[in-house]
């Protein structure tokens, strides 16, 4: 073949590059499987404990601004992204869901907080 693909050293090289990569991949294909597999039992475990679910709204031409809400259990977190839907279609803005923090405030957030924190701070606290 004249374009050259066909040379021995691009072939060694090619099998070079795939063993090189072969670990990572294997790596990333067990995280994916290790996360899949642990998806029904975090929702087991946010029934069993009344964890709220998050319902999170992303506007598509902001960055770093998210809507925050919960609900009581998955059927409840459906009905509210169906009302943030209508929201969203009527209005222009997700009204049931908490207001989004500034731009300004994320770089002060996110260097005096850890991410657990941040995220936790945006439920409201049982009793």
């Amino acid at each position: 073949m004249a374009d050259g693909l066909s040379d021995p050293i691009t072939g060694l090289l090619a099998l070079l590059a795939v063993v090189a990569m072969l670990p990572g991949l294997v790596w990333y294909g067990l995280n994916w499987l290790a996360c899949l597999s642990a998806t029904p039992f975090a929702w087991l475990g946010r029934v069993a404990f009344g964890r709220p679910v998050p319902v999170v709204a992303y506007p598509d031409d902001e960055r770093h601004v998210e809507y925050w809400g919960s609900a009581d259990g998955i059927a409840a977190a459906n009905e509210l992204v169906r009302q943030v839907v209508t929201e969203i279609g009527d209005r222009g803005q997700p009204l049931s869901l908490t207001a989004p923090v500034t731009s300004t405030t994320i770089g002060q957030e996110i260097a005096e907080k850890p991410v657990i924190d941040r995220i936790t701070s945006r439920f409201p606290k049982r009793g």
